[in-house]
């Protein structure tokens, strides 16, 4: 899986071809698929979850989701607040839980998926590169989660029992086309053109206010659609004071990136960039700004190239203290580049030649190189060179042999690249690692039944990753009735 420092932002899911390589030109697609599964869980069972809270986030697809961003958030989950959300819920009669504004709320929001399908797709669509790929990725509606909306492993969680979320239907489903919009941006970054910064981190920085600067002018055009007019992020968007306040925080916390610890770095990153919103308003009028002056086709461009365009065609359209500083540029070609390069004109090479480099950069910023050998491992995946990406992740695995992500990642590539039975050994190695890996648990579904016998739900399950590999899903696998099914073949998906 994918990727970062601030907010994990995994890659999206390509379907159809093993390999949807980048055609430009051609339309993008991009299946959204709204699951109820989780809140109606929640408010339906909430006597069955507090007899094992722990098994219930570690079995709910939401809540599986959720570890993984206080996990990569550093930010500790709070076990305490959430059992008295469901103590409290379960003294409710039921048929009051089952007439809850929430629920009602999340099925309004399901409602109108085919709305948002022939909506908001488009709209997100054309604020990305027609390179003629295929996403898909599904939205968890759930409550109680401490983050009122999140996107990490190819998917998004919606708390809309948070009141942070407007309680209206218009304004979740204007917050989920921000979210939705990270799927696209995710898989572009894989395809940037440009060279990035020799240190990492300060372009995970930049990458940050790119990516949530554009997300959330995206969502905020789209108001017409769903309007969210008492949003808070928009009102900032709207006041120009404010808009120059937020630019005044970046620079400042840009000024800090070389001076402060790491750690502390990270912390005030998160406090003024994400808590108080500088990356997101900043990087929405930046969006904003390129998209009014110079029009779409040169903020889309942005993307394709990378951050540091980003930053740097702002940069010629603001004047004085509007302008964002800039980082100073490469020197030369980065290690990734040099290593990509080497494999395209030595494909199935060793990276022998590197190994000294890798060994030094290893001991300084371990954290880095591993990110930046998951992220040239799918970079080349993505671009049709699956052979080339198993070298670089075994490669990065050598160096950091307990890195579950780096197995989880060597398992996609074989996924992907139809060796079954390598996909099902790295994810196990993963799951080792890592328990509450929620995408290995997922891919390698049909290898962990174990002793006990499958239910219904498992061996639907199993059909469903088993058909999707050959793309052709059947529409009875995903049908929630009894269903009679062939024993036999049942059997054969699970292994």
């Amino acid at each position: 899986m994918i990727w970062p420092v601030l907010i994990l932002s995994s890659m999206a899911v390509l379907s159809g071809p093993l390999f949807a390589q980048p055609n430009a030109g051609n339309p993008v697609s991009l299946k959204v698929d709204f699951s109820l599964d989780s809140v109606k869980y929640i408010f339906l069972h909430p006597e069955e979850i507090l007899k094992d809270v722990d098994q219930f986030w570690q079995t709910d697809a939401a809540f599986q989701l959720s570890a993984r961003w206080h996990r990569n958030n550093n930010i500790p989950g709070d076990m305490d607040k959430f059992r008295e959300d469901i103590l409290r819920l379960s003294k409710i009669p039921a048929a009051e839980r089952e007439a809850d504004p929430v629920l009602k709320l999340g099925e309004s929001i399901k409602s109108g998926e085919a709305r948002f399908a022939a909506a908001a797709i488009p709209h997100i669509l054309g604020f990305l590169p027609r390179n003629g790929l295929q996403m898909e990725t599904k939205i968890h509606l759930t409550a109680f989660t401490t983050a009122s909306a999140f996107m990490t492993n190819t998917q998004i969680v919606a708390n809309i029992a948070s009141p942070k979320l407007s309680g209206t239907a218009n304004g979740i489903l204007n917050i989920l086309l921000h979210e939705v919009y990270h799927i696209g941006y995710g898989i572009d970054r894989l395809l940037r053109s440009e060279e990035p910064l020799e240190d990492g981190r300060a372009y995970d920085v930049l990458d940050v206010l790119h990516n949530e600067g554009l997300a959330t002018y995206v969502a905020w055009k789209a108001g017409s659609l769903y309007p969210f007019p008492d949003f808070e992020d928009y009102r900032m968007l709207e006041d120009d004071a404010v808009v120059r306040e937020k630019i005044g925080k970046v620079n400042a916390l840009f000024f800090q990136f070389e001076k402060l610890p790491k750690e502390d770095f990270r912390k005030l990153s998160w406090e003024e960039g994400v808590k108080n919103r500088a990356y997101y308003i900043a990087g929405a009028y930046m969006s904003r700004t390129i998209d009014e002056k110079i029009g779409r086709a040169a903020l889309i461009e942005t993307i394709e190239k990378g951050p540091r365009s980003f930053v740097s065609l702002y940069n010629t359209l603001a004047e004085g203290d509007m302008k964002i500083t800039e980082f100073p540029a490469p020197r030369g070609l980065s290690l990734y580049s040099r290593i990509f390069q080497h494999l395209t004109d030595h494909p199935g090479s060793s990276l022998t030649p590197f190994d000294p480099e890798l060994e030094e950069l290893s001991r300084k910023d371990g954290g880095s190189l591993a990110n930046g050998m998951n992220r040239l491992g799918y970079r080349l995946l993505y671009r049709g060179r699956p052979a080339d990406a198993v070298i670089v992740l075994s490669k990065a695995l050598a160096l950091f042999p307990k890195d579950a992500n780096l197995y989880d990642s060597l398992g996609e590539v074989y996924l992907k690249s139809g060796n079954m039975e390598k996909a099902a050994e790295n994810y196990r190695k993963s799951l080792e690692l890592d328990p509450n890996n929620s995408n290995a648990k997922k891919s390698s579904r049909p290898c962990q039944f174990g002793d006990r016998t499958p239910s219904l739900m498992d061996l639907r399950q199993a059909l469903r990753i088993f058909f999707k590999l050959f793309a052709c899903l059947p529409p009875w696998v995903d049908n929630g009735a009894s269903t009679s099914i062939d024993n036999n073949l049942l059997f054969c998906c699970v292994g």
